[in-house]
């Protein structure tokens, strides 16, 4: 069960992640085909998010599930940072260009789940694989506001 999880956790991040990079992707085309770089020289400095890449490790017999859900966990923290700095660079860009007078209200991602210490049943395991799936559930409407923010913007 903790094993379908985590591979289950794995691969709907995977998804995630090519959403959310297309997205930018697609945000960040427009801005420069729109305007050319930022003022400010951020227009280069978009990153893209990135899968933990667990999979590999889940289809071992022998299974450290504690180090796979802390690399889940490193990497989501990683990957809203690299998502609040990308939203950060949208917001300066158009500032740039075109003051915002709407005031829209673009919404950094937090990530509030600390990495595991000590030893863990399978059953807390799968508690915190849970609580993960619960934060990206949450995260998404966010992520989708900023999207339409962003569009209105466009």
């Amino acid at each position: 069960m903790l094993k379908d999880k985590c591979i289950l956790f794995e691969r709907s991040m995977n998804e995630v992640c090519m959403i959310i990079n297309h997205n930018t992707d697609v945000a960040s085309n427009y801005l420069y085909d729109t305007y050319g770089g930022t003022l400010h020289g951020e227009s280069d400095d978009f990153r893209h998010i990135k899968p933990s890449e667990q999979l590999g490790k889940l289809m071992l017999e022998e299974v450290d599930f504690k180090e796979i859900i802390n690399n889940f966990i490193k990497n989501m923290k990683e990957n809203i940072l690299i998502y609040n700095q990308n939203m950060e660079i949208f917001r300066t860009w158009l500032h740039d260009y075109d003051p915002d007078t709407e005031g829209h209200e673009y919404a950094d991602l937090i990530f509030d789940i600390d990495e595991i210490m000590g030893d863990k049943t399978d059953e807390e395991l799968e508690a915190i694989i849970d609580k993960l799936f619960e934060k990206v559930k949450r995260e998404v409407i966010p992520i989708n506001n900023n999207i339409e923010m962003l569009i209105e913007r466009f």
